[in-house]
């Protein structure tokens, strides 16, 4: 059978068929990018961004001397003796830089944007390509690059989606452009009817280019995809061993695979679904809107981590990194929980495996405290070292490759009636503030004007934090000052002595 018409399972039939215009937008070398836009002086020097001993990521003039991603900074420098590296360990630009791009495909093109990772979005343009003018023209690349010879064997797609992405590839073009010229980026697009195909089809043509994937060329697409099944998006190293234990290691056998031999092998029919679908690349998962993160976390390769105490140390300087991205953050949202992951290398299989394990995140201290940073580490060390333990028993044999930190479901602080720091508030009367709302205080904490700083300090830490924040929500809508009839509340406890 061609392999242009390979028979999709009834199973396999994607509900919302070609309906979507997706666009996937990747940043070409997008850290070394960030470094070229604050030092003009690097462009066109081969550059690498280094931590610790590795080139994590490199721009093309390095590539082009034979420096690759991930590769040992000793190797790469015998490849590429003028190889430029800087230090990437403070991931803070990138992420300015990378909420920009963000920002900017919000606002102008679509509210459905999805982030994937710091250089990556998912657009759904649906709506927007619903309003052009139809166009016979594809901006940039259609995959392959062929004549659309298809057509004439009556391959083509009679359901309006060749018109659609073409439209979508238009609008991939604006959307670069606007990077381009608005953030100092270049970057690669990918265009299909769905999250999958967009991002295989964008990786054809790189750096600066983009490409069209109509729906009558996906299977070629899949069928010429390096890697076996792990080519896949989606299907990740946890999921591409069990396969294989079921004798699955090719897109073809995954393929020839029924939702029972899946079901099987995973244990799980909906999860079977899922991988038979995407081996048919039929993705219908949403783009979801990226609003703030999720989760912050900060990972780094180790070499030579084989005792606790090394271990400890680096576990804690990770720590004290992801607290000032904490509190750089500035939306007032505290973690719930905090996640520590090690790479441990197994010397009998000789490979790294991953391993997580998370616990509740202890009360911390006010943001705004001098010593938010010394006492939440002191808090969060005895846990994180009770994680590392059941992740790592032995003490005394373990070779670590990587050690990462994590913060996850991030809370708002809640603020207004309900919230403590209304307790703290006096009945309304003739204002003393001045014009912005704020008092004067020589303590490196600046305290709301109603509350008395004695009662504050004998207040909980997070109660602390509770008013600041508060406080700092009311001053953005500060309503001129009025006279208001005084009643005795329980705020008059917490105020302050006259």
């Amino acid at each position: 059978m061609d392999e242009d018409q390979v028979m999709i399972p009834p199973d396999c039939v994607s509900s919302l068929g070609h309906s979507r215009t997706i666009v996937h937008i990747d940043a070409d070398c997008f850290y070394a990018q960030v470094e070229m836009l604050e030092n003009p002086e690097l462009r066109g020097k081969p550059l690498g961004v280094q931590q610790k001993n590795i080139v994590v990521t490199c721009n093309y003039v390095a590539r082009e001397k034979g420096v690759s991603k991930l590769m040992l900074v000793a190797e790469a420098r015998k490849l590429c003796p003028g190889l430029v590296l800087v230090n990437g360990e403070d991931l803070a630009r990138y992420r300015v830089v990378s909420d920009r791009v963000t920002d900017l495909l919000q606002s102008r093109f679509s509210s459905l944007v999805e982030r994937l990772g710091l250089d990556e979005n998912f657009v759904d343009v649906s709506e927007m390509v619903k309003a052009r003018t139809p166009t016979a023209q594809v901006a940039g690349h259609v995959y392959g690059d062929l004549v659309r010879e298809e057509e004439e064997q009556g391959l083509e797609c009679h359901c309006g989606c060749d018109q659609r992405v073409k439209i979508g590839s238009q609008v991939a073009q604006v959307m670069r452009e606007a990077i381009r010229e608005e953030v100092g980026l270049t970057t690669c697009a990918g265009v299909s009817f769905n999250k999958m195909l967009a991002k295989l089809v964008g990786s054809q043509h790189k750096p600066n280019q983009q490409t069209t994937l109509f729906s009558w060329q996906a299977q070629k697409l899949l069928s010429s995809l390096p890697g076996g099944v792990r080519a896949i998006p989606g299907i990740g190293r946890q999921m591409s061993d069990l396969l294989k234990s079921g004798g699955i290691s090719s897109l073809c056998d995954l393929q020839q695979a029924g939702l029972d031999t899946l079901t099987t092998i995973f244990g799980n029919r909906d999860r079977a679904s899922v991988v038979q679908k995407l081996a048919f690349g039929v993705d219908d998962t949403p783009v979801k809107p990226s609003g703030r993160p999720k989760s912050l976390g900060i990972e780094d390769a180790v070499k030579g981590v084989n005792c606790a105490q090394d271990a400890e140390a680096k576990i804690e300087a990770l720590s004290g990194r992801l607290l000032d991205l904490l509190t750089a953050q500035q939306d007032g949202r505290l973690p719930g929980t905090v996640r520590l992951t090690v790479r441990k290398w197994d010397k009998a299989t000789k490979e790294a495996r991953r391993e997580s394990r998370q616990a509740a995140m202890p009360a911390l201290p006010p943001l705004h405290s001098e010593t938010f940073r010394a006492s939440s580490l002191a808090k969060m060390m005895p846990l994180l070292k009770e994680l590392f333990a059941k992740m790592v028993p032995d003490k005394n044999e373990f070779h670590l490759t990587l050690l990462g930190v994590a913060f996850t479901n991030f809370c708002d602080r809640k603020s207004g009636k309900g919230s403590i720091s209304s307790f703290l508030q006096p009945v309304a009367k003739k204002a003393r503030l001045d014009a912005t709302g704020v008092e004067a205080s020589t303590s490196h904490v600046l305290l709301p004007p109603e509350v008395d700083r004695d009662v504050f300090n004998a207040l909980p830490a997070e109660m602390q934090e509770e008013i600041l924040a508060d406080w700092k929500n009311r001053q953005q809508t500060l309503p001129s000052p009025t006279k208001a009839k005084k009643k005795c509340t329980i705020n008059d406890y917490f105020g302050k002595k006259k």
